[in-house]
C-alpha cells in the first residue's frame, strides 16, 4: 500500500511539473513587453536568443525585437523590404539590439528615439528632423542581395579588427563591433560579406598575432602588385617550414585599387616597405599610353567601335564604382589615320584585355572581283538567255538557281516565260535573273559573255557601252564612271544699258555609271547592292525665240536602276528591261531635181523612223579570300589580255578587254 501511494505521488508531481514547464515555455515565447522588460531587469542576466531570418519581412523582425526588448516602435509606412540574418550562436539582448540596428542601417532606415517611443524612419527624414541618426549606408535600399552576418571572435579583438576592416565594406555597407560579446556585425552585399568573413576567420584562427592592413595604391595595379609581393616575400623552404605568408594573405581589390594584407607585425613592416618602393609612377617610356599598329583594319573605324564598347562597359559598371575609381580606370582610344594606328590610354591590365579585342578586329577582309558588261541590243532581236524569269520566285540555295529579284514599271507587261525553249519575251519593266549558258540572240548562239563582246565588233545589232572590272572589299562600295562632261546654261542674268547679260555655266556628266556594294553571306552567297545609270545627249541647244541666238541647254535621256540581288560565287546575273525609243525622220532625194519648185516632191522621199534598244547589264562576282585565288585570277586575265593584244581586239572605250588585275583600285573614273 505504501509503495502504491509513493508511486501515485510521484506521478502526480510529474504531471504538475510538466504543466508548470509548459506554462513557463508559453510565457517565454509570448511575453508582453512590460513583463519581458521587468524580467530582464529582475534577473540581471540577459536573455539568450538565436536570430535566423531567411528572406523574412523586415516588419516581422521589428515585431520580434519589440517583444524581446519591450521597446515601443512606431514604424513608418515606407519601411518595407526583406532581410536575411544568420546567427551561429545565441545572443543576449544587447547584442541582438546591435544586430537589429545594423540590419535597419543596411536597408536605409534609422531609429530615432523620442522618450519612451522609438521611431523607425528613412535616414534622410531622420536627418531632416534634426535628429542624430545611426550611421547608415546611403541608398542601401536601392540594392538587392544585402545580408547581415554576425561573426563571434575567439582570439582577436572586435573593436581593433573593425578599425582595419571598415575600409573593405562597400558604400552601403556597415560594420560594427560589440565589446561585450566580442563579435562583429557586418551588413553588406553577400559576396563582400563572405570575403570579409574569410579574412576575419583567418585573423582569428592563427596563434601568432596578426592584423589587417589596407594600402591605397596611386600608380600600381592592386592585382598585379599582390602577385609581385607574394613572389617577393621570404619563404624558408630549405628547412621545410611552412611559408610565412599564405597565398590568401595578400589580395588586390580591383574595384577601389586597394591592396589588402593580413599578417604579423614583422611581415607588415616588410610589405609596407615593398608597397612604398613599388607603388611609384611609371618611368619614361612605360606610361599608360600604348600604340597599336593595324595591319588590315581601318584605324578610324576601329577607334569608333572600341570607344563605343569601352563607354558601354563603363556605363554598366558605373553603379559599382565611385568617381575616383572611374577617373583612374578611364580608357580612351584615338585613331591616327596617317600611320593607321590606335593610341590607347589605359592601365596595363585593361590594355591587355583590349588588345585581344583589337586583334580580333584587325583581320584580313575578303575581296570581291566584279566583271560587268553594259550593252544595248536592238529590240528586234529575239533573245534566248536560258534565264529563270518571273515574278515572286524564291532563290533556292541547294536546288536549281532561280529568280532573285523582279519588278516592272507601272503599266509594263510582265515577263512571259517559255520553260521548254528557255526563252522569254522581254518585259516592259526591269527584270533580273541568273544566266545559263549557252544563250541565243537572234540567230547566233553564245557560250559566254566574252563571246558576246567579240560578236559586237562585227554585228551592228549589239552596242557595247562599257566593260568595267571592279575589285573591292567585302561590304565596301565600288564605283566606275564612263562619262562625258558637257556644259549647260543654268542661269541667264539680263544686263542694263551699259552692261551685257551674263550666263552661269554648269557641267553635267553624261554616260555610263555603275556602283556595286557586295556583301558576302553564308555559303559564299553574295548580296549585291546595285546602282546603274546610262544617259546620253539628245540635243545640245534650244531656241528661245525667232531671231534670238540659240541657248546652250542640252537635252539628255537617262535610264537608271537601283536594286539589290543575290547570286552565288562565280555565277552571272543579268538585268534587263530598260528600253529606250529613238524617233527620227529620214529624207532621200535626187540632187538638183528635188529642189525644183513645184515638182521637187516627185524626186524625194521622207520617212519616219523608230528604233527601240534594250539595255542589258551582265554581272559576274567572284570572291577572293586567299592569295592563291588572287594569283589564279591574275593569270587568267593576263592570258586574255595578251590574246586580245595579239588579235588587235579592243572594247568600246579603247582598252583591250578584259583588263582586270587584283591591284586595281575600287574607285576609278574614266573620261572620254
Amino acid at each position: 500500500m505504501r509503495l502504491f501511494l509513493r508511486h501515485a505521488v510521484e506521478s502526480l508531481w510529474r504531471i504538475v511539473g510538466c504543466f508548470a514547464l509548459c506554462l513557463a515555455l508559453w510565457a517565454w515565447a509570448v511575453p508582453c513587453p512590460q513583463a519581458c522588460a521587468a524580467r530582464l531587469a529582475q534577473e540581471g542576466t540577459p536573455q539568450r536568443v538565436r536570430m535566423d531570418f531567411d528572406n523574412a519581412d523586415i516588419r516581422l523582425l521589428i515585431k520580434v525585437m519589440s517583444r524581446l526588448t519591450g521597446t515601443n516602435y512606431v514604424v513608418d509606412q515606407r519601411v518595407k523590404g526583406k532581410v536575411t540574418v544568420f546567427s551561429p550562436h545565441e545572443l543576449n539582448a544587447a547584442d541582438a539590439c546591435n544586430v537589429f540596428e545594423s540590419v535597419l542601417q543596411g536597408h536605409g532606415f534609422s531609429v530615432v528615439r523620442e522618450g519612451s517611443v522609438s521611431r523607425i524612419v528613412p535616414s534622410a527624414e531622420a536627418r531632416s528632423m534634426n535628429m542624430q541618426p545611426l550611421q547608415t549606408g546611403k541608398g542601401a535600399g536601392k540594392h538587392s542581395g544585402i545580408v547581415t552576418r554576425i561573426i563571434p571572435l575567439k582570439r582577436a579583438s572586435a573593436p581593433e579588427l573593425r578599425k582595419n576592416l571598415k575600409a573593405l565594406v562597400s558604400r552601403i555597407g556597415i560594420i560594427t563591433a560589440s565589446s561585450s560579446g566580442n563579435l562583429l556585425v557586418i551588413t553588406d552585399f553577400a559576396p563582400n560579406v563572405e570575403r570579409i568573413r574569410e579574412i576575419v576567420a583567418q585573423a582569428d584562427r592563427e596563434n601568432v598575432p596578426r592584423s589587417v592592413q589596407v594600402f591605397q595604391l596611386r600608380y600600381a595595379s592592386a592585382e598585379e602588385l599582390a602577385q609581385s609581393i607574394e613572389r617577393l616575400l621570404p619563404r624558408d623552404a630549405a628547412q621545410g617550414k611552412k611559408a610565412q605568408v599564405q597565398a590568401q594573405s595578400v589580395m588586390g581589390e580591383s574595384r577601389t585599387n586597394r591592396l589588402l594584407f593580413l599578417g604579423s607585425a614583422e611581415e607588415l613592416r616588410l610589405v609596407t616597405e615593398l608597397v612604398r618602393m613599388l607603388d611609384t609612377a611609371a618611368p619614361l617610356g612605360c606610361s599608360d599610353v600604348h600604340t597599336v599598329y593595324l595591319e588590315n583594319a581601318d584605324a578610324t573605324g576601329a577607334a569608333k567601335v572600341l570607344q563605343a564598347l569601352v563607354d558601354a562597359q563603363e556605363h554598366e559598371t558605373q553603379g559599382a564604382r565611385d568617381s575616383h575609381t572611374l577617373s583612374q580606370r578611364k580608357i580612351s582610344v584615338v585613331a591616327d589615320p596617317a600611320t593607321n594606328s590606335l593610341l590607347v590610354a589605359a592601365r596595363p591590365d585593361a590594355f591587355r584585355n583590349l588588345r585581344q579585342t583589337i586583334a580580333q578586329l584587325d583581320i584580313p577582309r575578303r575581296q570581291v572581283y566584279v566583271e560587268a558588261l553594259i550593252m544595248e541590243v536592238s529590240a528586234d532581236q529575239g533573245i534566248s538567255f536560258g534565264v529563270k524569269w518571273g515574278l515572286g520566285d524564291q532563290f533556292d540555295i541547294d536546288g536549281t538557281p532561280g529568280l532573285i529579284y523582279s519588278g516592272s514599271n507601272p503599266g509594263g507587261p510582265p515577263g512571259v516565260v517559255n520553260t521548254e525553249k528557255k526563252s522569254f519575251t522581254m518585259p516592259g519593266g526591269l527584270s533580273a535573273g541568273l544566266v545559263f549558258f549557252p544563250f541565243k540572240i537572234g540567230d547566233e548562239l553564245f557560250n559566254s559573255v566574252e563571246s558576246l563582246i567579240s560578236a559586237s565588233r562585227v554585228d551592228s545589232n549589239f552596242r557595247i557601252l562599257a566593260t568595267p572590272q571592279l575589285l573591292t572589299l567585302d561590304n565596301q562600295q565600288a564605283r566606275v564612271d564612263v562619262v562625258d562632261t558637257i556644259p549647260y546654261v543654268e542661269k541667264v542674268t539680263s544686263g542694263t544699258e551699259n552692261t551685257d547679260e551674263s550666263q552661269t555655266i554648269r557641267y553635267r556628266d553624261v554616260g555610263v555609271k555603275l556602283e556595286v556594294t557586295p556583301q558576302i553571306g553564308r555559303k559564299n552567297l553574295l548580296r549585291l547592292k546595285l546602282h546603274q545609270e546610262v544617259s546620253r545627249l539628245v540635243n545640245s541647244t534650244v531656241s528661245v525665240g525667232e531671231g534670238e541666238p540659240l541657248l546652250l541647254a542640252p537635252t539628255t535621256k537617262k535610264r537608271q536602276v537601283d536594286t539589290t540581288v543575290q547570286v552565288r560565287n562565280g555565277q552571272t546575273i543579268v538585268l534587263a528591261g530598260l528600253i529606250s525609243r529613238d524617233e527620227g525622220q529620214d529624207e532621200n532625194k535626187v540632187p538638183g531635181l528635188a529642189d525644183v519648185p513645184g515638182l521637187g516632191w516627185l524626186f524625194k522621199q521622207r520617212s519616219n523612223t523608230r528604233v527601240d534598244t534594250n539595255l542589258l547589264l551582265f554581272l559576274t562576282p567572284r570572291i577572293l579570300d586567299t592569295v592563291e585565288s588572287a594569283r589564279l585570277l591574275t593569270r587568267e586575265k593576263r592570258g586574255l589580255l595578251e590574246f586580245d593584244v595579239l588579235s588587235g581586239a579592243s572594247d568600246s572605250i579603247g582598252v583591250p578587254h578584259p583588263l582586270a588585275m587584283p591591284w586595281v583600285t575600287s574607285h576609278m573614273r574614266i573620261l572620254r
